[in-house]
């Protein structure tokens, strides 16, 4: 984990500016967008929900904690915390194993275009973040598609059920004629 120090001076390192101006910055520029919040809640059901930040762990836990905003998100990675930020492909990474997902199943949203790119050459479907509006627009097909296949999915699994069903009665029928051939073969001899 990296001290606020540290923190502070790996993303001037990345950003080309002063760590003192990266942390002006990131204090002067927290507001709680309560439209977004409000989205990300609707979208518990259909996705697991992340936070992956490239902010300074103690004063975004104060944050989020303060707000009440954690319950919001199945796992929050901050860079500070394990040692990776934003674009290293490997924070993408991490943050899917945590979730327990692949590229093709995440979306991630950003409003830096560096961090997007970075998603998305990992396979990533990325959404440059200009408003919750927008984000709705490029989103809700993506949620139709997901309810369309998991509406499939049990469709399959009731297919699946009746064939394992009519499998295990076959199977039954099986055992039933081995043990009269078994039965046949034993009078036969005697």
């Amino acid at each position: 984990s990296l001290s606020d120090k540290e923190f502070f001076q790996a993303i001037a390192d990345a950003s080309g500016e002063s760590a003192e101006q990266v942390e002006h910055e990131m204090e002067a520029d927290v507001v709680v967008d309560w439209s977004l919040v409000d989205y990300l809640a609707t979208l518990r059901g259909t996705y697991k929900t992340a936070l992956l930040s490239n902010s300074s762990s103690e004063y975004l836990r104060n944050e989020l904690k303060q707000h009440e905003l954690e319950k919001y998100f199945d796992v929050i990675v901050i860079s500070s915390e394990v040692g990776l930020i934003k674009p290293e492909p490997e924070v993408f990474e991490y943050i899917m194993q945590k979730l327990r997902v692949r590229p093709e199943e995440c979306i991630f949203t950003d409003d830096n275009q560096r961090h997007i790119a970075a998603a998305e050459k990992l396979g990533i479907k990325s959404i440059l973040f200009t408003g919750v509006s927008e984000l709705k627009q490029q989103i809700e097909p993506r949620q139709m598609e997901i309810m369309a296949m998991r509406e499939k999915i049990k469709e399959m699994d009731a297919e699946l059920e009746k064939f394992h069903k009519s499998n295990a009665a076959l199977d039954a029928l099986i055992g039933d004629l081995r043990t009269k051939i078994d039965e046949l073969q034993v009078s036969v001899k005697a």
